[in-house]
């Protein structure tokens, strides 16, 4: 008999109701088996039964007399019964509940149409339609590499940030944890009425419960994403709060209502429901009641971290980061920069403060100026912050598409700003790359392939002309050395993505080449090539053996040896600018485009004289079998 206990332990001698006095009470507690008492207890309880009279009234003379004596046992024993905790607590306030002090509670008892349930239920639409419009504007679900938009990694700072912003929202989440404490205890229809009155019903309870759950559950997915997209403290943290404060909504609204600021009506309601206590109707197990509260928290804690763990892993294997980076750059001030142009493939294993590089040459971080530099790497140890040729403005981005502006550095040592272009190539994270809806192309391992008649890294040309010729109108190409009026397509092969036209294969030693260099399209000739001029076969006798065997050796050598910036040869003729989706980018072919004569030699790359114009236009001509071209 706890009940016979609490009097003891408090020192309390009134009568309890039915008039049996603690005599009755502490009789029953020393008598019960379960409960038995101590020595120090029995003795105590003994002399309280003696010192009380029939009525229950205490013996004035024995309490005076043993007053001080009995201050002191009742207070050691008062220490005993704080150290025994729940054991001393009388099954009435075990068991004894009351609702949360939220909008949601109102559903339980509240009318259909009445106030209160008016006013949770908007509460409760106010919060839900907040965490699914933030949803539709973080989720790209175009977007198959990363529907989440995830950021490609982030710093030491931020990655502490996220896991303290995360167990936060799971200790603050207290709507999921009040649905399951209602759950738990159950619904008792007579409890529940005595309490609330004739308006309450199971349907409702169960509704209260699915509202709130689900509320709590939306907010904390809505808040896990917003930490994990943040790639910045500020903006985490930022970002964490907004959605704590939306899920305190429902709190916040009851606290006005209990202030009068939504009428007296329902301030009255909202006083009632926070005073009104009901009891469940099954003993109340204090270490189940635990072990729901702690396998709560457990299951949370490892979903969300699980989650965390899954994010974490893919950004540090730069799953989120471009795979095919296409590149083009500026050459008016460096003319190499225009030849380094082209198709980048990631290396998700080098990496340079904690950022992949990209090959063709490299492009990786250097973390102690925070740029992004490109390098003509010749050998040796990497390092991106030595020998650059071009770099970033400031950024500690992790995403080079990222970076907001190029400088090229000159010979002379200045830093000049640059036209660039920076774009991810993968087909396959992207709708309609390839031209899907016009039926221009497939993705197939992330790369386009193009249906007939179409062309290009996008398949945005249509097919390039098979046979190039001067446009009549036109002055026709005049310089040192004299070249062909009609050109052929090299089929087979190409540089920087687009196709290689050379005059008839009959002639070995002046066989012209137009070609694109990744910015630009430059004419050299064969004998301007070394690596070429030196395997082609004997100029005499030459016979569709030899013309086979020449085409071979063009189609190799250009196709998978030659690279604009690093391979020798000379150029005569130098085409305009080429950008990317410009007027000058609307054809495979060099069509319409002005032509300059080249500058010297400036080591590997020669640049175009702009000062000069070669009054020349090429337009697409009928085509013939290259060994059988005049």
């Amino acid at each position: 008999m706890t009940w016979g206990r609490d009097l003891l332990y408090g020192g309390r001698h009134k009568p309890d109701d039915d008039g049996g006095g603690p005599q009755k009470i502490i009789r029953e507690a020393v008598d019960d088996g379960p409960l038995q008492l101590n020595e120090e207890e029995d003795a105590a309880a003994r002399r309280i039964m003696q010192s009380t009279s029939d009525d229950g009234t205490p013996s004035a003379a024995v309490y005076d007399d043993d007053k001080d004596d009995r201050k002191e046992e009742l207070a050691s024993l008062t220490t005993i019964n704080e150290a025994h905790g729940l054991r001393r607590c009388p099954p009435e306030v075990l068991n004894s509940r009351s609702l949360a002090r939220d909008t949601f509670s109102f559903l339980v008892f509240a009318g259909r149409c009445s106030a209160p349930s008016l006013l949770a239920s908007i509460v409760f639409s106010l919060q839900m339609a907040i965490f699914i419009l933030v949803s539709a504007d973080v989720i790209d679900l175009d977007n198959e590499l990363n529907p989440f938009n995830f950021p490609p990694n982030v710093e030491l700072p931020v990655r502490i940030t996220e896991v303290l912003a995360i167990t936060v929202a799971i200790l603050t989440q207290d709507d999921v944890r009040k649905a399951i404490n209602l759950l738990r205890d159950g619904y008792d229809d007579a409890a529940f009425r005595s309490a609330f009155g004739s308006g309450v019903a199971k349907s409702k309870w169960m509704l209260s419960i699915v509202l709130r759950g689900s509320e709590g559950l939306l907010g904390l997915f809505v808040t896990f994403l917003l930490i994990m997209q943040s790639d910045a403290v500020l903006d985490l943290l930022l970002n964490f709060s907004a959605m704590e404060f939306v899920s305190l909504i429902d709190d916040v609204v009851f606290a006005l209502t209990t202030e009068g600021f939504f009428g007296s009506r329902l301030r009255g309601e909202a006083k009632s429901l926070s005073s009104i206590k009901y009891r469940i109707d099954h003993p109340s197990n204090a270490r189940m009641s635990s072990l729901i509260t702690a396998a709560y928290f457990i299951v949370l804690f490892a979903a969300m971290l699980t989650g965390w763990g899954l994010i974490f892993a893919n950004q540090e294997s730069g799953k989120y980061l471009c795979g095919k980076l296409y590149v083009q750059l500026d050459d008016e001030m460096v003319p190499s920069l225009g030849t380094l142009s082209g198709m980048y493939q990631v290396n998700r294993y080098l990496k340079f403060s904690g950022r992949v590089t990209y090959i063709n040459p490299v492009i990786a971080y250097c973390g102690t100026d925070s740029m992004w530099t490109i390098t003509q790497h010749g050998g040796g140890e990497l390092d991106p912050c030595v020998d650059w040729i071009a770099r970033s403005s400031e950024s500690s981005d992790f995403d080079i598409t990222e970076a907001d502006s190029w400088y090229a550095r000159t010979e002379d040592g200045r830093v000049l700003p640059m036209y660039s272009y920076f774009q991810c190539y993968d087909c396959k994270y992207k709708s309609n790359f390839c031209g899907e809806t016009s039926s221009y192309g497939t993705c197939v391992e992330n790369t386009c392939v193009c249906a007939d008649g179409r062309y290009g890294l996008r398949c945005e040309f249509e097919e390039p002309c098979d046979a190039l010729e001067l446009d009549p109108r036109s002055n026709g190409i005049v310089g040192n050395q004299t070249f062909a009026s009609t050109l052929y397509r090299l089929e087979g092969a190409d540089v920087n993505n687009r196709p290689i036209y050379t005059s008839s294969l009959q002639d070995v030693t002046n066989i012209d080449i137009l070609m694109f260099n990744g910015r630009r399209w430059i004419i050299t000739d064969v004998g301007s090539l070394p690596l070429v001029a030196d395997r082609l076969p004997s100029s005499e006798g030459i016979n569709q053996t030899d013309v086979n065997q020449t085409a071979d050796i063009l189609r190799s050598y250009l196709g998978n040896g030659f690279h604009p910036s690093f391979s020798s040869y000379n150029v005569s003729y130098i085409s305009e600018a080429v950008d990317i989706d410009t007027r000058a980018d609307m054809s495979a072919s060099p069509l319409a485009l002005e032509w300059h004569p080249a500058l010297p030699p400036d080591g590997n790359v020669q640049g175009p004289d702009l000062s000069r114009s070669v009054g020349v236009r090429l337009i697409c001509a009928e085509s013939t079998p290259i060994f059988w071209a005049p």
